[in-house]
């Protein structure tokens, strides 16, 4: 029979399982409604994430159903708990080719295809020879508690892990911190969730993957662990601005259902943008240009001078038509210079509903003297 420490574990384990499988299918249908391929990524890592308590979840419910712990004879719990970190770190990477679409794209099609090649070779070594890489600790009595399982210093697996996974976290997380340092507001808020995230996750995580550690330990770890859950689930959630006291001019309505893009943008930049206006968009996490609320935090751009924030649709048309920043005026691309008199001919559909409309100028009429 399962003992009371070994039943609490296994609710732990499925509470992950199950919050992180949801939380994972609804970022991956929010993606299809906004056509994000981040919130995708995103959906598949968190599916990952929970996965990997797969071989924990299963021996679970065999003590559950049978009374007796799942038959590791191949290593097949080890193999279910590991096989999901190869996908993981590409994803990761992946994710990360979104995050900074700037990097140069031969450099960034090496890395790619080096972590793809260290991901195979670890799921090669984790499906031939587990035993090698994995110390599993078993119940004095099968069905008395999980099994449990580590990772063996230098062994293969842990070798090819510190060679993927925690440098880009180590990475990611120097970049989420000076990001959430220069950003305010729901911004903010969200980069630090999600950095905080991974620390309860990852870094109090290892402690699971690394050391045998009491039935009570592991289980506080493995709490701690959800609650990083939650926060990363908070940090791509979804939040409602009303949209109150808006600073700039009311908007009015297009005379036309067609106008180029470019006009548009031309006719909507404001002469009287205050410090108080960029800063209202920023907080609200509204872009500038089009008004609209930003999801997430990869889908924007933040002007490092003067913090003026865009979405990335709007940033990139601006870069088209004169790659000057609403705000300051410098340059939105650094690596092009500001052209003011840029004329574009070319019409171009647009959702109206999505971009503020062109301001009819009003003229007072003359009275003859």
């Amino acid at each position: 029979m399962i003992s009371l420490l070994g039943l609490i574990n296994g609710i732990t384990v499925i509470v992950w399982v199950i919050l992180g499988i949801l939380w994972g299918v609804i970022s991956i249908y929010r993606s299809r409604k906004t056509n994000s391929k981040y919130l995708f990524l995103v959906g598949l890592i968190v599916i990952f994430i929970s996965l990997l308590f797969l071989g924990l979840f299963l021996d679970f419910m065999l003590i559950l159903i049978t009374g007796k712990n799942l038959d590791n004879s191949y290593g097949l719990h080890g193999i279910l708990t590991y096989m999901w970190f190869g996908p993981l770190v590409f994803m990761f990477y992946l994710l990360a080719d979104i995050i900074f679409p700037d990097l140069n794209p031969h450099l960034k099609r090496i890395l790619l295809i080096y972590i793809f090649v260290l991901c195979v070779i670890f799921e090669f070594f984790l499906f031939t020879d587990p035993f090698n890489s994995i110390n599993f600790q078993y119940p004095n009595k099968s069905g008395e508690n999980l099994i449990d399982n580590t990772l063996i210093e230098w062994s293969p697996l842990f070798f090819l892990l510190s060679m993927t996974l925690f440098p880009a976290l180590l990475v990611g997380e120097i970049i989420l911190l000076s990001q959430s340092i220069k950003s305010s507001g729901v911004v903010r808020k969200k980069l630090l969730f999600l950095f905080f995230a991974i620390i309860l996750f990852f870094g109090v995580g290892s402690l699971d993957v690394l050391i045998i550690l009491p039935d009570i330990t592991l289980i506080t770890i493995r709490y701690i662990m959800i609650s990083g859950g939650i926060l990363f689930y908070l940090s791509i959630k979804e939040e409602r601005v009303e949209l109150k006291n808006e600073p700039l001019k009311e908007r009015q309505s297009f005379e036309s259902p067609k106008i180029t893009l470019i006009q548009t943008l031309s006719y909507s930049r404001p002469d009287d943008l205050s410090k108080e206006d960029i800063q209202y968009y920023r907080d609200q996490t509204l872009c500038i240009v089009c008004k609209t609320l930003q999801i997430g935090f990869t889908s924007i751009y933040i002007c490092p001078e003067c913090k003026s924030l865009y979405c990335k649709n709007c940033a990139n048309e601006l870069i088209q038509l004169d790659n000057m920043c609403w705000g300051c005026l410098g340059a939105i691309d650094k690596s092009r210079p500001i052209n003011q008199s840029k004329e574009e001919d070319t019409e171009i559909p647009v959702d109206i509903s999505q971009i503020p409309p062109k301001k009819t100028p009003k003229y007072k009429k003359k009275t003859p003297k």
